[in-house]
C-alpha cells in the first residue's frame, strides 16, 4: 500500500530506500572504486607475472643444481681412474 489517508507509509518508504536509494548508492560506489579495482588489477598481473619467474628461475636452479651434482660425480671417478693410471 502507497499511501494511507494521503499519506506515505512506513512500508512504501522502506521499499523506496532499500531499492532506489540501494541502486543509487550502490552505482556511485561502483564508480568511484572502479579506478581501484583497475588498479588492483594491474597490481595482480604483475605478481602473477613475477610469481611466474620466480617459479622458472627456482626451477632451472635445481636443474642446474642437479646437473652440477652429475658432473661432481663424474669427476671424482675420473679423479680416481687417472689416480690408478698413474701409480
Amino acid at each position: 500500500m502507497v499511501k494511507q489517508n494521503g499519506q506515505l507509509t512506513k512500508e512504501y518508504l522502506n521499499w523506496l530506500f532499500e531499492t532506489k536509494l540501494d541502486l543509487v548508492l550502490e552505482e556511485k560506489l561502483d564508480n568511484k572504486l572502479k579506478p581501484l579495482h583497475d588498479k588492483f588489477d594491474q597490481l595482480f598481473k604483475k605478481l602473477d607475472w613475477f610469481a611466474g619467474k620466480y617459479t622458472k628461475f627456482d626451477q632451472e636452479g635445481s636443474l642446474q643444481a642437479e646437473k652440477i651434482s652429475a658432473l661432481d660425480e663424474r669427476v671424482e671417478k675420473l679423479e680416481q681412474n687417472a689416480r690408478v693410471v698413474v701409480q
